[in-house]
């Protein structure tokens, strides 16, 4: 469908669509741009793309050693169960599932082992180990 545009003081102008808005504009420049960087990807050698991943798998195992050693260091009973719980509910606890089961034995004989001790314990440690 042919559309007829003109802006005042210009001749008339036929277009097979109107023209883009700056927003249109951006979009396609966007997506211009999202498919140049696939199709340098793809190019990508093999050997990059390996060397790419083992730049991720690094660092991924330098944070998994960070928070490993932030789990050890913490020292009372109820930040180590908030931060479990954190770990639980941010979906990357399999990472440390020795380290969180060997911490949650310690809490429950240092805690759990007498009626006496878990009245004496904190409500919201309670509340935690109860979730």
């Amino acid at each position: 469908m042919a559309v007829l545009w003109w802006q005042k003081g210009l001749a008339p102008v036929i277009y097979l669509r109107p023209p883009l808005s700056r927003s249109d504009q951006t979009e396609k420049q966007q997506q211009k741009r999202e498919k140049e960087r696939i199709q340098a990807e793809e190019k990508m050698s093999p050997k990059r793309k390996l060397e790419r991943g083992n730049d991720y798998t690094s660092r991924a195992d330098t944070l998994i050693d960070a928070v490993k050693s932030m789990i050890w260091k913490v020292s009372h009973s109820l930040s180590t169960l908030e931060l479990i719980d954190d770990l639980h509910r941010r979906g990357i606890s399999y990472h440390f599932v020795d380290d969180i089961s060997h911490l949650l034995d310690m809490i429950y004989h240092n805690y759990y082992q007498t009626q006496d001790k878990w009245d004496r314990m904190d409500l919201k440690l309670k509340a935690l180990v109860l979730d």
